[in-house]
Protein backbone atom coordinates (compact mmCIF):
# COMPACT_ATOMS: atom_id res chain seq x y z
CA UNK A 1 0.00 0.00 0.00
CA UNK A 2 2.70 2.53 0.82
CA UNK A 3 4.39 1.60 -2.55
CA UNK A 4 1.33 2.41 -4.41
CA UNK A 5 0.74 5.97 -2.18
CA UNK A 6 4.59 6.55 -3.45
CA UNK A 7 3.87 5.79 -6.51
CA UNK A 8 0.45 7.59 -6.91
CA UNK A 9 2.22 10.75 -5.96
CA UNK A 10 4.98 10.59 -8.05
CA UNK A 11 2.39 10.51 -11.05
CA UNK A 12 0.54 13.38 -9.65
CA UNK A 13 3.81 15.53 -9.49
CA UNK A 14 4.78 14.46 -12.91
CA UNK A 15 0.88 15.37 -13.82
CA UNK A 16 1.90 19.11 -12.45
CA UNK A 17 5.02 19.03 -14.21
CA UNK A 18 3.24 18.80 -17.23
CA UNK A 19 0.65 21.29 -16.47
CA UNK A 20 2.87 23.84 -15.29
CA UNK A 21 4.80 23.77 -18.70
CA UNK A 22 4.04 27.06 -20.65
CA UNK A 23 2.53 26.54 -24.36
CA UNK A 24 3.71 28.85 -26.96
CA UNK A 25 2.18 29.40 -30.42
CA UNK A 26 4.77 30.25 -32.95
CA UNK A 27 3.25 32.97 -35.81
CA UNK A 28 4.21 35.67 -37.59
CA UNK A 29 2.97 39.16 -36.60
CA UNK A 30 3.84 41.54 -39.24
CA UNK A 31 3.47 45.44 -38.74
CA UNK A 32 2.02 47.16 -41.69
CA UNK A 33 4.77 49.94 -42.90
CA UNK A 34 7.12 47.85 -41.07
CA UNK A 35 10.71 47.40 -42.85
CA UNK A 36 12.54 44.40 -41.54
CA UNK A 37 16.18 43.98 -42.70
CA UNK A 38 18.42 40.42 -42.24
CA UNK A 39 21.69 40.04 -42.91
CA UNK A 40 22.95 36.97 -44.69
CA UNK A 41 26.49 35.18 -44.46
CA UNK A 42 27.03 32.51 -46.19
CA UNK A 43 30.86 30.47 -46.93
CA UNK A 44 30.62 27.80 -49.74
CA UNK A 45 32.97 25.47 -50.89
CA UNK A 46 32.09 23.98 -54.63
CA UNK A 47 33.47 21.36 -56.33
CA UNK A 48 32.37 20.46 -59.53
CA UNK A 49 33.92 17.77 -61.54
CA UNK A 50 33.76 18.01 -65.71
CA UNK A 51 35.84 15.64 -68.58
CA UNK A 52 37.81 14.44 -65.95
CA UNK A 53 38.37 17.47 -64.51
CA UNK A 54 37.87 18.42 -60.84
CA UNK A 55 37.25 22.62 -60.28
CA UNK A 56 37.12 23.80 -56.67
CA UNK A 57 36.12 26.90 -55.83
CA UNK A 58 35.51 28.96 -52.40
CA UNK A 59 32.54 31.66 -52.69
CA UNK A 60 31.68 34.27 -49.40
CA UNK A 61 28.52 36.18 -49.70
CA UNK A 62 27.19 38.88 -47.73
CA UNK A 63 24.01 39.55 -48.61
CA UNK A 64 21.49 42.43 -47.07
CA UNK A 65 17.91 41.64 -47.47
CA UNK A 66 15.35 43.70 -47.01
CA UNK A 67 11.60 42.70 -46.45
CA UNK A 68 8.72 46.05 -46.52
CA UNK A 69 5.19 44.77 -45.17
CA UNK A 70 3.10 46.54 -47.70
CA UNK A 71 -0.23 45.38 -45.85
CA UNK A 72 -2.08 43.10 -43.48
CA UNK A 73 -4.97 41.24 -45.13
CA UNK A 74 -8.56 41.05 -43.30
CA UNK A 75 -7.87 36.83 -43.24
CA UNK A 76 -4.48 37.31 -41.31
CA UNK A 77 -2.64 37.05 -44.57
CA UNK A 78 0.59 39.70 -44.96
CA UNK A 79 1.78 41.14 -48.08
CA UNK A 80 5.69 41.70 -48.14
CA UNK A 81 8.24 43.31 -50.91
CA UNK A 82 11.51 40.86 -50.59
CA UNK A 83 14.48 42.58 -52.19
CA UNK A 84 18.45 43.08 -52.22
CA UNK A 85 19.59 46.18 -50.77
CA UNK A 86 23.13 45.08 -50.70
CA UNK A 87 25.13 42.40 -51.81
CA UNK A 88 28.91 41.51 -51.93
CA UNK A 89 30.46 37.91 -53.49
CA UNK A 90 33.87 36.87 -53.56
CA UNK A 91 34.62 33.87 -55.38
CA UNK A 92 38.13 32.33 -55.03
CA UNK A 93 39.25 29.63 -57.37
CA UNK A 94 42.79 28.14 -59.05
CA UNK A 95 41.71 29.79 -62.37
CA UNK A 96 40.48 33.79 -60.89
CA UNK A 97 39.40 35.55 -58.38
CA UNK A 98 36.79 37.95 -58.28
CA UNK A 99 34.73 40.37 -56.05
CA UNK A 100 31.09 41.48 -57.62
CA UNK A 101 29.18 44.26 -55.03
CA UNK A 102 25.99 45.65 -55.10
CA UNK A 103 26.82 48.16 -57.70
CA UNK A 104 26.97 45.38 -60.20
CA UNK A 105 23.67 44.28 -59.45
CA UNK A 106 20.48 45.01 -60.75
CA UNK A 107 18.64 42.08 -58.19
CA UNK A 108 14.71 41.39 -58.59
CA UNK A 109 12.17 42.47 -55.77
CA UNK A 110 9.49 39.91 -55.06
CA UNK A 111 6.15 40.32 -53.70
CA UNK A 112 4.93 37.21 -51.40
CA UNK A 113 2.01 36.71 -49.99
CA UNK A 114 1.99 34.70 -46.65
CA UNK A 115 -0.33 33.30 -44.05
CA UNK A 116 0.94 33.57 -40.11
CA UNK A 117 2.24 30.57 -40.15
CA UNK A 118 4.55 30.81 -43.03
CA UNK A 119 2.92 29.16 -45.61
CA UNK A 120 3.48 31.19 -49.10
CA UNK A 121 0.04 31.58 -50.44
CA UNK A 122 0.75 33.56 -53.54
CA UNK A 123 4.31 35.16 -55.30
CA UNK A 124 5.79 37.21 -58.34
CA UNK A 125 8.37 39.08 -59.49
CA UNK A 126 7.73 42.56 -59.74
CA UNK A 127 11.84 43.10 -61.25
CA UNK A 128 13.67 40.70 -63.02
CA UNK A 129 17.53 40.19 -62.04
CA UNK A 130 20.65 40.68 -63.98
CA UNK A 131 23.48 39.20 -62.09
CA UNK A 132 25.04 37.13 -65.06
CA UNK A 133 24.75 33.72 -63.31
CA UNK A 134 21.65 31.26 -62.04
CA UNK A 135 23.71 30.74 -58.86
CA UNK A 136 23.34 34.36 -58.52
CA UNK A 137 20.14 34.69 -59.57
CA UNK A 138 19.07 31.96 -56.88
CA UNK A 139 20.64 34.22 -54.04
CA UNK A 140 18.38 37.11 -55.48
CA UNK A 141 15.20 34.82 -55.70
CA UNK A 142 15.89 33.08 -52.42
CA UNK A 143 13.55 34.15 -49.10
CA UNK A 144 12.35 31.37 -47.33
CA UNK A 145 10.52 31.36 -44.21
CA UNK A 146 10.32 28.48 -41.40
CA UNK A 147 6.68 26.96 -41.32
CA UNK A 148 5.07 26.84 -38.21
CA UNK A 149 2.83 24.62 -36.60
CA UNK A 150 -0.73 25.27 -36.17
CA UNK A 151 -0.55 23.35 -32.62
CA UNK A 152 0.24 25.01 -29.46
CA UNK A 153 3.79 24.10 -28.44
CA UNK A 154 5.78 23.18 -25.21
CA UNK A 155 9.36 23.20 -24.83
CA UNK A 156 10.34 19.22 -25.91
CA UNK A 157 7.53 19.42 -28.61
CA UNK A 158 8.23 18.93 -32.67
CA UNK A 159 6.42 19.23 -35.80
CA UNK A 160 6.88 18.66 -39.51
CA UNK A 161 5.95 20.28 -42.46
CA UNK A 162 6.22 19.12 -46.42
CA UNK A 163 6.33 21.67 -49.08
CA UNK A 164 6.12 21.10 -52.99
CA UNK A 165 7.34 24.32 -54.79
CA UNK A 166 7.83 25.54 -58.23
CA UNK A 167 10.89 27.44 -58.66
CA UNK A 168 11.42 29.23 -62.18
CA UNK A 169 14.92 29.82 -63.65
CA UNK A 170 15.74 31.16 -66.95
CA UNK A 171 12.08 30.33 -68.26
CA UNK A 172 11.72 26.87 -67.09
CA UNK A 173 10.71 25.30 -63.97
CA UNK A 174 12.22 23.03 -61.11
CA UNK A 175 10.09 21.23 -59.40
CA UNK A 176 10.80 20.97 -55.44
CA UNK A 177 9.75 18.99 -52.88
CA UNK A 178 10.86 20.04 -48.63
CA UNK A 179 11.01 17.78 -45.66
CA UNK A 180 11.47 19.79 -42.59
CA UNK A 181 11.76 18.02 -38.82
CA UNK A 182 11.48 20.96 -36.03
CA UNK A 183 11.79 20.66 -32.63
CA UNK A 184 11.57 23.22 -29.36
CA UNK A 185 14.97 22.67 -27.98
CA UNK A 186 14.41 26.05 -24.99
CA UNK A 187 14.31 29.36 -24.13
CA UNK A 188 17.04 31.49 -24.20
CA UNK A 189 18.37 35.12 -24.67
CA UNK A 190 19.59 35.77 -27.60
CA UNK A 191 20.12 39.50 -29.17
CA UNK A 192 18.75 40.60 -25.94
CA UNK A 193 15.22 39.21 -26.82
CA UNK A 194 13.47 36.70 -24.83
CA UNK A 195 13.43 33.69 -27.58
CA UNK A 196 12.29 29.96 -28.19
CA UNK A 197 15.48 28.27 -29.66
CA UNK A 198 14.45 26.00 -32.38
CA UNK A 199 16.84 23.04 -33.88
CA UNK A 200 15.63 21.74 -37.72
CA UNK A 201 16.57 19.23 -40.25
CA UNK A 202 15.74 19.88 -43.95
CA UNK A 203 15.88 17.99 -46.80
CA UNK A 204 14.87 19.31 -50.60
CA UNK A 205 14.86 17.06 -53.65
CA UNK A 206 14.73 19.15 -56.81
CA UNK A 207 14.39 18.50 -60.56
CA UNK A 208 13.81 19.94 -64.07
CA UNK A 209 15.20 21.51 -67.42
CA UNK A 210 17.33 24.05 -67.04
CA UNK A 211 18.95 26.14 -69.94
CA UNK A 212 22.18 27.36 -70.09
CA UNK A 213 24.15 28.32 -72.85
CA UNK A 214 21.86 27.73 -74.99
CA UNK A 215 22.52 23.77 -74.10
CA UNK A 216 19.20 21.87 -72.50
CA UNK A 217 20.31 20.54 -69.04
CA UNK A 218 18.74 17.98 -66.68
CA UNK A 219 19.25 18.78 -63.60
CA UNK A 220 18.66 16.50 -59.94
CA UNK A 221 19.66 18.43 -56.61
CA UNK A 222 19.53 17.10 -52.82
CA UNK A 223 19.97 19.56 -50.02
CA UNK A 224 20.17 18.34 -46.67
CA UNK A 225 20.09 21.50 -43.64
CA UNK A 226 21.05 21.13 -40.05
CA UNK A 227 20.42 24.41 -38.03
CA UNK A 228 18.84 26.00 -35.52
CA UNK A 229 16.93 29.80 -35.23
CA UNK A 230 16.39 31.56 -32.10
CA UNK A 231 12.54 33.17 -32.66
CA UNK A 232 11.24 36.19 -30.39
CA UNK A 233 8.32 35.35 -28.45
CA UNK A 234 6.78 38.99 -28.01
CA UNK A 235 7.61 40.31 -31.58
CA UNK A 236 7.04 36.71 -33.21
CA UNK A 237 9.77 36.64 -35.58
CA UNK A 238 13.48 34.58 -36.33
CA UNK A 239 16.00 36.93 -34.81
CA UNK A 240 19.35 34.26 -35.75
CA UNK A 241 19.48 31.66 -37.53
CA UNK A 242 22.86 29.51 -37.74
CA UNK A 243 23.13 26.25 -40.39
CA UNK A 244 25.15 23.73 -42.05
CA UNK A 245 24.01 22.69 -46.05
CA UNK A 246 25.16 20.15 -48.28
CA UNK A 247 23.65 20.24 -51.95
CA UNK A 248 24.83 17.04 -54.48
CA UNK A 249 23.38 18.10 -57.70
CA UNK A 250 23.79 16.65 -61.03
CA UNK A 251 23.41 18.39 -64.12
CA UNK A 252 23.52 16.30 -67.43
CA UNK A 253 23.44 17.28 -70.79
CA UNK A 254 20.71 15.91 -73.60
CA UNK A 255 21.16 14.81 -76.91
CA UNK A 256 24.68 14.16 -78.64
CA UNK A 257 27.59 13.89 -76.55
CA UNK A 258 26.22 13.44 -72.96
CA UNK A 259 27.85 14.22 -70.49
CA UNK A 260 27.28 14.24 -66.82
CA UNK A 261 28.34 16.98 -64.03
CA UNK A 262 28.30 16.15 -60.34
CA UNK A 263 28.48 19.69 -58.19
CA UNK A 264 29.00 19.48 -54.64
CA UNK A 265 28.06 22.30 -52.12
CA UNK A 266 29.18 22.46 -48.13
CA UNK A 267 27.63 26.19 -46.97
CA UNK A 268 27.91 27.71 -43.51
CA UNK A 269 25.17 29.94 -43.41
CA UNK A 270 24.11 32.65 -41.03
CA UNK A 271 21.38 34.76 -41.12
CA UNK A 272 20.68 37.61 -38.60
CA UNK A 273 18.08 40.31 -37.90
CA UNK A 274 19.18 43.84 -37.97
CA UNK A 275 18.48 46.68 -35.81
Amino acid sequence: MKKLSILFLCSLFMISLTIAQDFYKLTYNFVPGKEIKYLEALKVKSTQEMMGREMRVDTKMDVLRKINVDSVLENGNSILSVSIDSMRIEISSKEMDTVISSKDIAAMKRIIEIDRLGNVVNKKKKDQATLGTMAMNEIADKFELHIFSDRDLKIGDKWETVLYDTTEVKGTKLLSKTKATYKVLKKENKLERNCLKVEYELETESEGRIDMFGQELYLESNVSSDGVFWYDIENKLTVYEEADITDNTTLATTGQGNMIIPITQKTKYVRKLVE
